[in-house]
């Protein structure tokens, strides 16, 4: 309409032009089958401009006629493409409440209005998956990689379909298949990272570690504890194979990088820091290194004071110091700077009391912040009988039966 409008104004400034030029009164006769019309040149420079705004206005209603079916053709097809657009979004909020049913109807409608499968797919994919039929989810899934733009998704849906089953040749195919398309995609080296972790495969799951840091599917932070984590899982496998010199090794090397991680702070909240320790601790044990047990043991005992540290005490100085009297001396060596638990001071009071050193044992026993347990009251009974105290013996014999009732 605009254009129409200024053709119309470029005609008017023509004739304009002319009747100026005809300084407005120059006649102008115009001969046609015998009759004379004479007019001025304004006038006729009106007249024309009439007829040719008439005609452009005909040609104008013309074009709009014929464009009309068209014009309907594309409006009803926005309409469609709208409807479809709004099936498929309640479709995807469907899925996400688990309204199997509420779902299954917008992916229908979804597929009627927008004649697009690649739009659709997805959500009749997703709609099979909620409604259990998992062979109409994988052929829907299997025909999103035939579309490059909905390919990824199709991989993704085929392998979190494969893992849930519990498919592991057919997930691990599929994700090999996946990564030869989409290297760098981070979900992809993430799900191959837990997958090969989850299978055991500690050394490919080393190597996929550094590619998921260098995609972006973990933090530089992250992907350091992954690889400690690794480390501590090859090297327990090692341990438990009976690779000992291999296993230190690649111990030291979790404790080397979780030590550079953290910057020398405090270790007791990291993750892994304690199962490194104890399993330095169990490889120096069978490797006959008193040194390096002792430092895990203690490092071990400050951060979780648990029976198990005593356990691996008790094999090391019985095994090697020969007599309680050593392995009394050896013992409150160890906890000589170290706070003692109700066990430790049990323990530590036994042994005493193996060396027959009766004053040590009292002052064990006087240390235990839980007195009231059985295994104290049996030894409480233990030394009042080697004093000769027999209504001593008595009294904490009957608080241990108390307690045993």
């Amino acid at each position: 309409m605009l254009r129409f409008f200024w053709t119309l104004l470029q005609i008017s400034l023509v004739l304009a032009l002319i009747a100026y030029a005809g300084q407005f009164n120059s006649p102008v006769q115009i001969a046609w089958n015998g009759f004379l019309i004479e007019l001025s040149l304004l006038t006729l420079g009106i007249v024309l401009v009439a007829i040719l705004g008439i005609v452009l206005v005909v040609l104008l209603l013309i074009a709009k006629i014929r464009q009309a079916p068209r014009r309907f053709q594309e409006f009803r097809k926005h309409r469609r493409r709208e409807s479809g657009y709004r099936a498929l979004t309640r479709g995807m909020v469907a899925v996400a409440a688990g309204e199997k049913f509420a779902a299954r109807k917008a992916a229908r409608q979804a597929e009627d209005l927008l004649q697009d499968p690649p739009l659709t797919m997805l959500l009749s994919a997703q709609s099979a998956q909620l409604d259990g039929d998992e062979l109409a989810a994988k052929r829907y899934f299997s025909k999103m990689l035939e579309h490059p733009e909905m390919a990824f998704l199709g991989w993704r849906g085929l392998i979190m379909r494969a893992l849930r089953d519990g498919e592991s040749d057919t997930a691990r195919q599929l994700i090999t298949q996946a990564e030869a398309r989409f290297p760098k995609q981070p979900w992809l080296v993430s799900q191959a990272l837990d997958f090969e972790q989850r299978e055991g495969n500690v050394q490919k799951a080393l190597t996929l570690v550094h590619r998921a840091q260098k995609t972006g599917a973990l933090a530089p932070s992250e992907a350091k504890q992954r690889e400690i984590m690794l480390l501590l899982m090859q090297a327990r496998g090692l341990f438990e194979k009976g690779a000992l010199s291999e296993a230190k090794n690649v111990i030291q090397r979790a404790w080397k990088l979780l030590k550079k991680q953290n910057g020398g702070a405090d270790f007791s909240r990291l993750d892994g820091a304690y199962d490194i320790q104890w399993l330095i601790a169990e490889i120096a044990l069978r490797l006959g290194d008193r040194h390096t047990a002792e430092a895990a043991l203690r490092q071990c005992w400050q951060w979780r004071q648990g029976g198990e540290v005593l356990a691996s005490l008790e094999e090391l100085y019985r095994n090697e110091a020969g007599t309680a009297l050593q392995a009394w001396k050896s013992f409150k060596q160890f906890f000589r700077e170290l706070s003692l638990s109700s066990a430790a001071a049990v323990t530590l009071a036994k042994i005493a009391l193996a060396a027959e050193l009766i004053g040590e044992a009292e002052a064990m026993l006087a240390r235990d912040s839980n007195p009231n347990n059985l295994a104290h009251y049996q030894l409480q009974a233990v030394i009042a009988e080697s004093k000769g105290d027999a209504d001593a013996v008595q009294q904490w014999q009957q608080k241990a039966l108390n307690l045993e009732a």
